[in-house]
């Protein structure tokens, strides 16, 4: 399974449900290509997620920290975590990815399992995320665990669901059993994470209106250029960079699932001018909005 559009609303959160109240797990099979721009935007979801890559590289960031996840490796990262998904190799990365309810590994939220070893770790602030190196011998055993998982989940075999929580219920031991601090840690959130945060949600609430830097500033109670170092330092755009592919962003999905005009969208998504829009559509995207929407018709 493929999962090419990220639906969100407007703080961010993912809106693509990841299987069913009965089986909240689902996996997908992903090349960077067929995402807009190579690229999964910033996002988040209160699931975990698990990504092995098995061509080519990602980088994943995160709010104070990046990493870089090159072929045989894999990553964790924990619910509620605002993270992007880009390409960083030459080579088209193609990536293998579990999307999970925490409970899922427990088996619910009532159970000492996920009181004692699924809760703890998921609500840890000091851990947005974790890689998994196969040189580390733990860690290559986890990601082979999660690879075996997700074989079963494509074959789809009967009692393929036991084998998928089998083998993520022994990625989530590995981790419990080598990484116990973990389990105990109770960092709290820096406040470059907390103030990132509010003016991400600033932005994707009132995107279509006119904003400023200050509009943007005052929504974390800081001053325009403490708002320029934050950008700097979390997301490595300024705060206009970020408006912009925002509500380039919001755009193009609505070329995709409106029959909307271009002037219509673009005052929608918070442009004064189609011209402008268009313009900057080309630049961020190499085609003109209705080039664009034709040629990703469905």
């Amino acid at each position: 399974m493929q999962n090419y559009r990220i639906p969100k609303d407007e703080t961010g959160r993912e809106l693509t449900r990841h299987g069913d109240d009965e089986f909240p797990c689902a996996g997908y099979n992903e090349v960077f290509s067929k995402f807009y721009l190579n690229e999964v935007p910033w996002h988040w979801h209160e699931e975990i997620e698990i990504v092995y890559v098995y061509a080519g590289s990602t980088l994943v960031e995160y709010i104070g920290g990046e990493l870089d996840i090159t072929e045989g490796e894999g990553i964790f990262i924990n619910a509620n975590v605002l993270h992007r998904l880009t390409q960083s190799s030459i080579a088209e990365c193609k990536i293998i990815n579990f999307v999970l309810k925490p409970e899922f590994i427990s088996g619910g939220l009532n159970t000492r399992i996920f009181r004692q070893y699924v809760s703890p770790i998921c609500r840890n602030e000091s851990l947005p995320a974790m890689k998994f190196d196969p040189a580390v011998r733990w860690q290559q055993d986890a990601l082979r665990h999660m690879r075996s998982a997700f074989d079963a989940y494509e074959r789809k075999a009967a009692g393929f669901e036991l084998s998928v929580l089998s083998g993520l219920g022994e990625f989530w031991r590995l981790i419990c059993t080598n990484e116990s601090d973990l389990m105990k840690s109770r960092h709290m959130v820096s406040s470059d994470e907390r103030r990132t945060i509010k003016i991400v949600r600033y932005i994707e609430q009132n995107y279509t209106e006119r904003l400023s830097v200050s509009d943007l500033a005052s929504a974390a109670d800081i001053s325009e250029s403490e708002c320029f170092r934050l950008f700097s330092r979390t997301l490595k755009y300024s705060p206009g960079e970020y408006l912009l592919m925002f509500r380039l962003r919001a755009a193009s999905n609505m070329l995709l699932d409106s029959d909307r005009s271009i002037s219509e969208i673009a005052m929608d998504s918070g442009f004064n001018s189609s011209a402008y829009f268009t313009k900057r559509f080309k630049e961020y995207y190499g085609t003109t909005p209705l080039k664009f929407r034709r040629g990703r018709s469905r």
